[in-house]
């Protein structure tokens, strides 16, 4: 039965009584079975008596009996919450990082642990490292404690506040998993905000991190939304590049094609206006309204031509 050593077995509850559920009970063994489920018995918990008739076992004596068998004795639950307040106390810190914004009005030390650190080999340190300087939007500041405490407990809790933040800091410092893993809470965040606000701001910051998950992500949502978005307060900040995408989908859905160009000569208008007041800003290529507008439909040929000059083509 997989017992070293046993010489033979004792019914009766010779040893002393069990507690709990009795699994087995009436057992008819032959003695070639290769575990006990293997012997004849009434059922499983199917029994009559109690505990004093447990059997027992009799080992060879003077002998040291031994087992390959291993146990797994595993205490690592707690191990996360442990480090976390490792990196909560900053005992026995010994790695310095300073973060800054671009025009460093604003600055950011923390004390950390160089042996965590050196566990993520994305961050190219080495056995001389004792400190590190990153460049970190000013906006962003107040989560950086947050996700320094990643590198200890493999944990962060992420909003539509500071999903953006996060992502951006675990671009910085080259931590693709967690950027994969905030990637794909953005996909669960973007039909939070009903007022587009967050999503544009998530294309254009997936547009300068490369992240084209992301964009296609976003992309898609405001497509399959694209009525509401039209008629938004957001739509006249839609950059060209975003415009241009989203005229490029064969999942966008509006109403109709009318309602397409009203839109577009409003974001014409408030482009417009906004070149006037300050330097130009519009140089991007043409967005393909073409491809999608029908040319028998009323103001096509004067919005294509504001949308070619706003875009620095119809010189």
């Amino acid at each position: 039965m997989g017992f070293p050593g046993a010489i033979s077995a004792i019914p009766g509850g010779t040893y002393g009584e069990g507690s709990g559920p009795i699994w087995l009970d009436d057992m008819k063994c032959k003695g070639s079975e290769s575990s006990l489920s293997d012997c004849s018995f009434k059922g499983w918990a199917v029994t009559d008596c109690t505990h004093k008739e447990d059997a027992g076992v009799v080992c060879e004596a003077g002998k040291y009996i031994t087992s390959n068998r291993q146990f797994s004795v595993d205490n690592s639950l707690g191990l996360s919450d442990d480090l976390g307040l490792l990196f909560d106390r900053g005992d026995g810190c010994d790695f310095s990082i300073k973060v800054q914004d671009l025009s460093e009005e604003a600055e950011l030390t923390f004390c950390v642990h160089r042996l965590i650190l050196m566990i993520y080999p994305e961050l190219n340190l080495t056995n001389e490292s004792r400190n590190l300087s990153v460049n970190v939007s000013q906006t962003c500041h107040s989560h950086v404690s947050a996700f320094l405490r990643y590198f200890y407990t493999r944990q962060i809790e992420v909003s539509i506040t500071s999903a953006q933040c996060v992502h951006q800091l675990a671009f910085i410092f080259g931590v693709k998993k967690l950027m994969e893993d905030v990637g794909r809470v953005f996909t669960l965040l973007i039909p939070q905000d009903t007022t587009f606000q967050t999503q544009v701001s998530m294309y254009e910051y997936a547009v300068r991190t490369g992240d084209f998950v992301l964009q296609e992500n976003v992309l898609q949502y405001l497509s399959w939304n694209g009525e509401f978005l039209l008629s938004s307060p957001v739509w006249s900040s839609v950059s060209f590049h975003m415009m241009d995408a989203l005229l490029q989908r064969s999942d966008l859905i509006v109403k109709d094609e009318a309602l397409l160009l009203k839109a577009l000569e409003r974001w014409i208008q408030d482009k417009d206006l906004a070149n006037r007041s300050g330097p130009p800003k519009c140089h991007h290529s043409t967005p393909h309204v073409g491809q999608i507008i029908m040319p028998h439909l009323p103001d096509v040929g004067r919005i294509w031509a504001d949308i070619m000059l706003l875009s620095g083509r119809g010189q």
